[in-house]
């Protein structure tokens, strides 16, 4: 028995899970970015979906746009749904009249809340307890679509954007055979997204900068947002210093920016807090934990980040 075909559109990892979700049930026909050259070697690096997809002999088309040729394999691989997850190009509307409210898109967000390119990190920046995984149809406006189902996720203290992202691939993957499938044969219907929408941006090297105006926790949930790109950093000794593994602390009794010591545990004074360091990079060197860093920088206790910037 022939299985229904479908297209899938992702150039993330975290839609892994929502992808092996459908192959049992699905010929899938995927659509991905096109390799891109590596900085330092200019070599082409597939990125990690495509090569998810390669190793388990997904038919996978790299593009940098859509092309009449791409639409044209579109088109012969005659599926009647698409699916997308954190695909990274935008979609034209010649994509979206191949599949007319049929193409759903799983954000991961409480729609209307932020809408856009970041919804993982924002949530985590503004210290939020919960998000969702929304289920949409996808429309020619930025994530505006009709809802077909919401999931909503709780989101823990020490959740950093790799864990979080994790628990939302997971989770996303759990539930998108069921609400394909009940939106197929129109058990569930697409419900239009209610008002005050808020927005997220693109996330640029330098937002991972330390803002010694921000707060204890502020400065903490940027770490938890950006953990893996760009990551938090400050400057000591005119070097940028990358904070790898920190806490939050409610300590308050140094001098903003000074790097403290308070039983053989190092500290930043910030704002309404601290930080504790667990690990840091030196520009120039390897990640280390900080009683190593410690060895081999002790005059970094007692200085000031403020006055190293």
């Amino acid at each position: 028995m022939s299985k229904n075909k479908l297209v899938f559109l992702s150039s993330d990892s975290i839609a892994i899970p929502c992808l092996n979700s459908l192959r049992s049930g699905y010929d899938i026909l995927v659509v991905t970015k096109s390799d891109k050259s590596q900085k330092r070697s200019n070599k082409k690096q597939a990125n990690e979906f495509a090569i998810y997809c390669e190793d388990n002999n997904i038919p996978v088309i790299k593009i940098d746009k859509f092309t009449e040729d791409i639409l044209s394999k579109l088109k012969n691989h005659s599926a009647e749904y698409a699916v997308c997850f954190s695909f990274g190009l935008i979609i034209p509307n010649s994509v979206l009249n191949l599949y007319p409210n049929k193409l759903l898109n799983v954000h991961p967000s409480k729609l209307p809340q932020y809408r856009g390119p970041s919804p993982i990190q924002e949530a985590l920046l503004n210290g939020d307890t919960t998000t969702a995984i929304s289920y949409m149809i996808m429309d020619s406006k930025m994530d505006e679509g009709d809802i077909l189902k919401q999931i909503t996720i709780d989101i823990k203290d020490t959740d950093t954007y790799t864990s979080l992202a994790q628990n939302i691939a997971n989770i996303s993957g759990e539930n998108i055979a069921n609400v394909l499938k009940n939106y197929m044969d129109g058990s569930i219907k697409a419900i239009p997204q209610k008002d005050n929408a808020t927005y997220c941006k693109m996330i640029d090297k330098k937002n991972g900068e330390i803002d010694y105006n921000n707060t204890a926790k502020e400065i903490y949930n940027r770490y938890r947002a950006y953990y893996e790109w760009p990551k938090i950093y400050t400057y000591w000794n005119d070097k940028k210093l990358i904070l790898t593994n920190i806490e939050y602390s409610d300590i308050s009794n140094k001098e903003l920016g000074e790097v403290f010591e308070i039983d053989k545990e190092i500290f930043i004074q910030l704002k309404e807090g601290s930080i504790k360091l667990n690990e840091l990079q030196l520009e120039g060197k390897k990640n280390m934990p900080i009683k190593a860093f410690i060895n081999g920088h002790k005059e970094f206790i007692g200085s000031n980040l403020i006055s190293s910037q």
